[in-house]
């Protein structure tokens, strides 16, 4: 995060939580219904194996159906971002 929005007073006020900007998973999986705030990954609850496969099929079709550009590897920063 650019750190003229990081040190912005509207960010601090938003929460004192720091942990909300370390990395993130690969890969997340939320119940939304008793988690609405997303703080308990629950990808790897054996339970919910079922879900996980039939989201990441979904998400499979999805790339190839839209042609995501995803699927042929990681996409290079070009160097006029930096």
């Amino acid at each position: 995060m650019p750190s003229d929005i990081y040190n912005s007073p509207t960010r601090q006020s938003m929460t004192d939580d720091e942990s909300i900007w370390s990395a993130r998973a690969g890969e997340e999986l939320y119940d939304l219904t008793v988690d609405p705030a997303e703080t308990d990954n629950r990808l790897a609850n054996p339970s919910l194996t079922e879900v996980r496969d039939q989201l990441r099929r979904r998400l499979e079709q999805w790339m190839q159906d839209t042609n995501d550009p995803l699927l042929k590897g990681p996409i290079v920063r070009p160097s006029s971002a930096n």
